[in-house]
């Protein structure tokens, strides 16, 4: 998973998801936007517009474990990482 956000999204978003060229992908910035959101409209946006430019690229089994880790640095234990518990899982309001 570290070399699929590498290859893709750590450019834009920082190798820790705090920000470069894009948005952070963690803490109060995201969380404004993003809080009480599910982990299913994160797959949704990431599938529909990322990676910027090249859209499509990812497989749909890979977006699950950037979900997971952009859920990860935003304070959500994760018990069990599978997509469907991911789907269900909210982002904390800021």
């Amino acid at each position: 998973m570290p070399n699929l956000w590498s290859q893709w999204c750590a450019a834009c978003h920082g190798p820790a998801l705090e920000g470069r060229y894009g948005p952070p992908l963690s803490g109060p910035r995201f969380l404004a936007r993003w809080g009480g959101e599910s982990g299913e409209a994160l797959w949704r946006f990431i599938q529909a517009r990322m990676p910027l430019g090249q859209v499509g690229v990812l497989k749909v089994q890979e977006i699950w474990p950037l979900v997971a880790l952009i859920l990860q640095a935003n304070g959500v234990a994760l018990t069990d990482p599978v997509p469907p518990l991911l789907a269900v899982t909210r982002l904390p309001k800021p």
